[in-house]
């Protein structure tokens, strides 16, 4: 369970540090996606702020929004679904490594995970032997969760 609370105090620090605001607009937008069970699109986000404050937010400005959350390291963009997920690691205190990401096919929930340094390493030389440089070094990974996996084995 998350600490939303801690979250929420942990990105205004990081913004005010990296010389952003915490926006009411940005913290709310961030909000949905710490309390979202998987990442969510622009429109989805449009969709949930405009049910929840009934004022409609366009859906430009949660692009802009999420643009800068990326910036600030507090969200990713999953980029095979065209969405956004929270980071889940906010609050950690050591460096970060190269987050992967693994995508359920079927639910789109998502897991961000770590590969430890000596597999990225390898995979780093893996790519260079193949005659190209590695641009980023986060993979989204397509899988099928537990959930949806055992509804596909309940059904066959």
């Amino acid at each position: 369970m998350i600490d939303f609370e801690k979250v929420i105090e942990t990105a205004e620090v990081k913004c005010k540090e990296q010389g952003g605001r915490f926006t009411l607009k940005r913290k709310r937008i961030f909000s949905k996606l710490i309390t979202a069970e998987k990442a969510l699109s622009p429109y989805e986000l449009a969709d949930s702020y405009h049910n929840e404050f009934g004022t409609k937010m366009p859906v430009m400005s949660i692009y802009r929004i999420l643009d800068f959350l990326e910036g600030m390291k507090l969200v990713h963009k999953i980029n095979s679904i065209n969405k956004y997920l929270a980071c889940s690691h906010i609050l950690c205190s050591h460096q970060h490594k190269s987050p992967q990401f693994l995508i359920c096919r079927n639910c789109q929930k998502c897991e961000e995970l770590y590969l430890k340094k000596p597999l990225l390493s390898e995979l780093q030389s893996e790519v260079q032997s193949s005659g190209f440089q590695l641009t980023t070094s986060y993979t989204e990974i397509s899988c099928l969760c537990n959930e949806c996996s055992s509804k596909v084995f309940l059904a066959k």
